[in-house]
C-alpha cells in the first residue's frame, strides 16, 4: 500500500507524492496508534490509545493557543521497516524526514496550535524518531528530553518488549508536556 505523503516537508506545500509503501491514516479522537504492519494486538492498540486519551485529557497538558487553551496530541506510528516505493530508487531513508513526512501526513496536533507528537518506531532499522510541532515549547520537552526518552524506549526495545516500550514512550512524553 503506498501512502500519499508531501516530498517538500512543509504544511504550505502542494507537491505531494507517492513515495513510501506504509500508508498511515489521519488521526482521529479514538485512534492515536498508527500500525500499518500490526506488529501490536488490537487490544495492546486499544490499551494504548485509551492511555493516550487519559493523559491527554489532563487539565495541566493544555497550551495557550491564540485566545484559546489546546490539549497537546501524542499519535505512535510503527513499521516493521521504513521502505521507499519500487518507483523510488538510490534514496537513502532518513528516520527524521520519514518521520516528519508521517506526522505531516497524519495530521497530528490541533491545526491552529501544531502542538502534536509523534513517536514514530521502525523497529527491523532499530530506529526511533520524536517529532514536535511547532507549538511544543522546547523548554517543555528539549532536545537532551527527546534522547532520554529514547534512550529509554530502546532499552525495552532490545529486549524484544514492544508494547512495554511504546507504553513507557507514551508515558515519559506525556510526563515532560505536563506544565
Amino acid at each position: 500500500k503506498v501512502g500519499l505523503v508531501c516530498v517538500i516537508m512543509s504544511l504550505s506545500s502542494y507537491l505531494c507524492t507517492s513515495v513510501y509503501v506504509h500508508s498511515f491514516d489521519t488521526v482521529r479522537n479514538d485512534f492515536w496508534i498508527q500500525d500499518p504492519t500490526s506488529i501490536l494486538t488490537s487490544p495492546q492498540k486499544h490499551t494504548l490509545n485509551v492511555l493516550i486519551d487519559r493523559n491527554s485529557a489532563l487539565k495541566r497538558n493544555v497550551y495557550p493557543c491564540g485566545n484559546i487553551n489546546m490539549p497537546y496530541q501524542i499519535g505512535v506510528a510503527i513499521v516493521d521497516k521504513m521502505e521507499l516505493s519500487s518507483n523510488i530508487s538510490n534514496t537513502s531513508i532518513n528516520i527524521m524526514n520519514y518521520a516528519t513526512d508521517v506526522f505531516n501526513n497524519i495530521q497530528l496536533g490541533h491545526v491552529e496550535c501544531n502542538n502534536g507528537v509523534l513517536l514514530f518506531v521502525s523497529f527491523d532499522d532499530r530506529e526511533i524518531g520524536i517529532i514536535t510541532g511547532s507549538g511544543i515549547n522546547p523548554k517543555v520537552l528539549s532536545h537532551d528530553d527527546i534522547d532520554s526518552i529514547i534512550y529509554h524506549i530502546g532499552s525495552f526495545f532490545k529486549k524484544q518488549d514492544k508494547f512495554t516500550g511504546l507504553r513507557e514512550g507514551i508515558i515519559k512524553l506525556s510526563n515532560h508536556l505536563i506544565y
